[in-house]
């Protein structure tokens, strides 16, 4: 059996996806994902594995997002987008922001090089309700590099956002 390199990038993101939801440690998400997984005991995983691990869709970029806005005690800043790592654009399914200084939000997470990212970010309000990050969908294409590719986004202005990478001085610390 032989896989293209689409089903190889769809397998992969959805493995990463999966790993998400195990990090995340989200009850709900882990039964759910538990329910789903029988297909790793189909026999073309082991082959749809080495093919992936041989293929060039396998090395993965480490972008950081940092979004600096502020919100009260209870609401959080969520990342959604157009990838199953990103939760498709759905907000239930989209990536809690940590706090990490005063008043910025990070998530740092591992994507394929070479994919062109949709997202934004959303804000989630004590009561549930959801308020979309304005303007156009952010983009981001991912390429090879050994350092941490830094995303700073504004909430108000696209125009702003920051794409570099991080020096290696500052992953030693």
């Amino acid at each position: 059996m032989s896989w293209s390199v689409a089903a190889m990038v769809e397998f992969q993101d959805y493995a990463i996806y999966l790993s998400e939801i195990l990090r995340s440690g989200s009850i709900k998400e882990k039964h759910h994902l538990d329910d789903g997984l029988g297909f790793l005991n189909q026999p073309h995983v082991p082959e749809a594995k080495d093919n992936l691990e041989n293929s060039e869709a396998h090395i993965q970029a480490m972008p950081k997002f940092f979004l600096q806005k502020e919100c009260l005690f209870g609401e959080q800043f969520l990342l959604v987008g157009d990838g199953p790592i990103f939760g498709l654009w759905d907000p239930e399914s989209a990536i809690p922001l940590e706090w990490s200084d005063v008043n910025v939000r990070t998530v740092e997470l591992d994507v394929a090089i070479g994919k062109s990212i949709q997202f934004k970010f959303i804000h989630k309000g004590t009561a549930g309700e959801i308020l979309w990050q304005p303007g156009p969908d952010r983009i981001l294409q991912t390429w090879e590099t050994k350092s941490t590719i830094i995303v700073s986004e504004d909430w108000e202005n696209a125009e702003v956002q920051k794409i570099t990478e991080e020096s290696m001085a500052n992953q030693n610390d």
